[in-house]
């Protein structure tokens, strides 16, 4: 139980400084408080998840060093990729009824190339994961992630009821 506390605490420390850096320059922002509010919020978020993958998938501390620069590296480019789609969806306020069948099947072979490139995205990381962790470990990591998601959106149902 101590190791896995210990585990836990260090993986947290080496994650500390990505999360300060990460954050910005709060002065900036028009609304402070709510962005504090929001940040505060993304780094308990960030530790839980931490917290959760290092003690579903067991990683050891050597394991958890070498593995945690990957996953996030990981998880940025990750949110970049997502990022960068909502903004096109948002830019559009389309009406599909005008659309002529031509732009019709544009929009869908996008939505197809941006789903190979998510599917090619996930396997160079597979196989980056793979030179850090025992294929197991991977497996259980996959794991861990759809745990993980689905805990996070049963809390955010609860949490929806709740404020009702």
């Amino acid at each position: 139980m101590k190791t896995k506390l210990l585990n836990i605490v260090m993986i947290l420390l080496l994650m500390f400084p990505f999360y300060v850096f990460s954050q910005g320059h709060p002065e900036r922002a028009p609304n402070l408080e709510r962005r504090h509010h929001f940040q505060e919020r993304q780094k308990e978020f960030e530790a839980r998840r931490i917290a959760f993958i290092t003690e579903r998938v067991g990683l050891t501390p050597q394991e958890a060093q070498n593995f945690w620069p990957v996953y996030n590296e990981y998880m940025k480019k990750k949110r970049e990729m997502n990022r960068q789609h909502r903004m096109r969806q948002d830019d559009k306020n389309i009406d599909y009824d005008a659309l002529s069948e031509e732009e019709l099947q544009k929009m869908a072979l996008a939505e197809i190339e941006r789903l190979e490139s998510m599917l090619e995205f996930r396997k160079d990381y597979h196989d980056k994961f793979l030179e850090v962790l025992p294929v197991k470990k991977v497996v259980m990591l996959y794991e861990a992630e759809k745990e993980f998601k689905r805990i996070l959106l049963r809390d955010l149902r609860k949490h929806r009821r709740g404020a009702r």
